[in-house]
């Protein structure tokens, strides 16, 4: 996997400004989950979010990933099997 290095967003950016908020959404919402799957485990985080949003005990799920339905191509079989 090709990683780049991580460096910080400029202040005010879109990305810096996403950060923000993604913090204060930590702050408004204590014992929130995060899906934490890297971008390129895209249907493992959408496996966990399904299982979270299934959990009552959850109160927030932060980063959650979804999958849609494109024209007419069905459902990941792992996302439907979570539920």
């Amino acid at each position: 996997m090709n990683r780049r290095l991580y460096e910080e967003p400029p202040p005010g950016s879109p990305l810096a400004i996403g950060q923000d908020i993604g913090r204060a959404a930590h702050l408004l919402f204590p014992g929130g989950v995060e899906v934490t799957e890297e971008p390129w485990e895209h249907a493992e985080a959408v496996v966990r979010t399904a299982a979270l949003m299934a959990d009552a005990g959850v109160p927030a799920i932060f980063e959650a990933a979804f999958a849609g339905r494109i024209g007419r191509q069905p459902w990941p079989q792992d996302v439907s099997d979570a539920r």
